[in-house]
């Protein structure tokens, strides 16, 4: 699996051509996983695979921010199968400030 950018090289080549993939991830995913900044490298590698963001700058923020907004009211769905999976640093207070932190990075 190659990486690029610290994200899945094959997973964005996947959406950006507009295909599924199972583990494609998003930037809110990235975000929660390993920080806001992680977040911000997903838009990056997702053009550099060749994806075509939204055109306008405005839609791009309102897509990122509804996708980060869907994770608020379900975060320790989200965090409990990542302890299970050995990161048990990612409780669900520790979600919920990341995805804070991502928020508020997106908003500035």
């Amino acid at each position: 699996m190659a990486v690029l950018n610290g994200v899945d090289e094959e997973a964005v080549a996947a959406l950006a051509a507009g295909r599924r993939c199972a583990r494609a991830p998003n930037s809110t995913n990235l975000a929660l996983l390993h920080g806001p900044a992680w977040g911000l490298r997903f838009a990056e590698a997702y053009e550099e695979a060749g994806g075509v963001p939204a055109a306008a700058a405005n839609e791009r923020l309102y897509r990122r921010l509804l996708d980060a907004l869907a994770f608020a009211a379900g975060v320790q769905w989200v965090a409990r199968p990542w302890q299970e999976a050995g990161r048990t640093e990612l409780t669900t207070r520790g979600v919920e400030k990341r995805l804070d932190a991502y928020l508020t990075v997106l908003m500035d």
